[in-house]
Order: structure tokens, then sequence, then C-alpha cells
């Protein structure tokens, strides 16, 4: 009687394994997703040089110089903007002749260069991206089946665990007898 009560417990043991592997391996769409993102980058750099001429002043700094002569000769008296001249008669007879340069700043324009520098950077950059498709595979027979019967297989369940609480005092003590064999 031990033998027959172990094979009951193997068999609703198979049972119950049976059901979960069914749950558990049941169809499903299969879906397939592609991604394909191309990204190419191109950075190229052009300089550019430019000069242009602007005039300009210069302020030229003509330094002081003393120049001094002695001669038989005139008094002379010299000027310019930039010197100034004098001459005269030593009591010895000989012309003393002084020349002096102005210390002054003067104004001089001149043509000065100003160097323009230009970069330009060129940038392409070629962005690619492939839609994300999300495609359900068709179901074949067998998978619609699968599909009807689960639906068929819960009604069916929930249509016996209903009617085997609704009537659990006849089933209950003939099942104690049989677990206690």
């Amino acid at each position: 009687m031990g033998t027959r009560r172990t094979k009951l417990k193997i068999l609703l043991l198979s049972i119950v394994i049976a059901l979960l592997l069914f749950a558990s391996f049941g169809c499903g769409a299969k879906r397939r997703a592609e991604v394909v993102e191309r990204v190419r980058d191109s950075i190229r750099t052009e300089v550019r040089y430019r000069t242009e001429w602007r005039r300009d002043t210069v302020y030229l700094e003509i330094p002081k110089q003393v120049a001094e002569r002695t001669a038989k000769d005139t008094v002379s008296l010299l000027e310019t903007d930039y010197a100034l001249s004098v001459a005269r008669i030593l009591p010895s007879g000989l012309l003393q002749h002084r020349l002096e340069n102005k210390p002054q700043k003067r104004p001089h324009e001149a043509q000065t260069p100003i160097i323009y520098r230009d970069s330009i950077v060129y940038r392409d950059r070629d962005n690619t991206r492939i839609e994300v498709r999300k495609e359900r595979l068709p179901l074949t027979k067998w998978q619609q089946w699968q599909m009807r019967g689960f639906w068929i297989l819960l009604s069916f369940g929930g249509l016996w665990l209903w009617l085997g609480f609704r009537f659990r005092l006849l089933w209950l003590p003939f099942a104690m007898r049989v677990l206690r064999l």
C-alpha cells in the first residue's frame, strides 16, 4: 500500500510540474528590433591672412646736437625748424659760429601694416539614423492554437476550482482516505 501512495504523490507532482512547464513555455510573438546609427565627422580648418596698410603718424625724436666753428668772416645768424645758428666776431677778430638743434618730436606719416588672421572651421557631420523597427512576426498555427487553448484551459480551471470548492464536502473525505493509505 505504501507504493500506491508514493505513486499517487509522484503522479500529482508530475501533473503540477507539467502545468508549470506549459505555463512558462507559452507562446509569444517574436520581435525584432534593429537600430543602425552611423555618425561621421569631418573637420577642416581654413586659415586666411589679409594685410591692410594703414596710414599712421609716427613721431620722430630729433636729438640735441651742438656744432661749433670759428672763421674770419662777418656776423651770421641762422635758424630753421630744427636748428639755431648764431655767428659772431670774437675780440681776436675771428668769427665764432654756433649751431644747435632744437629738441622736439616731429610728426611723420608712415604706412603701418595690419595683419588679420581669420580661421574658419568647417565641420561636416553626417548623422544617419535608421529608424527602430519593431515588427511582429506572424504566428504559426500551433502558436495560435496555444493562445486560444490557454484561455480555454484557464476558464475550465476556474470552473473546476469553483466546483471543487462548492462540492468540497463530497470529495474531501474521499481524498483524505486515499492520502492516508
